[in-house]
């Protein structure tokens, strides 16, 4: 089993439909984006369409950032992101 990294990708639905349950996927929360500027709220809706794509599988998912989180993103959508993910790890 091998993983991929996701990051930043706009071919989500198309990774998941070519390599779920060949590949571990890891990551995919948009730092730039989302993460950076977002709201709580659209933090958790990008993590729930991350656990859902990628989550499904044999082989899953390891949620997380695609890249460095950056020091002046929003400590509440940090937070945020965790929180989704553990409504589905916890």
């Amino acid at each position: 089993m091998s993983h991929y990294g996701c990051r930043q990708t706009r071919r989500k639905r198309q990774l998941s439909r070519e390599f779920g349950g060949k590949v571990c996927f890891n990551g995919g929360v948009d730092v730039q984006g989302t993460l950076a500027r977002g709201t709580p709220e659209e933090v958790k809706r990008e993590v729930h369409e991350l656990v859902e794509l990628f989550g499904n599988f044999n082989g899953g998912y390891i949620g997380g950032t695609s890249h460095s989180v950056m020091p002046e993103t929003p400590l509440d959508n940090v937070i945020a992101m965790y929180e989704a993910f553990l409504e589905y790890y916890d």
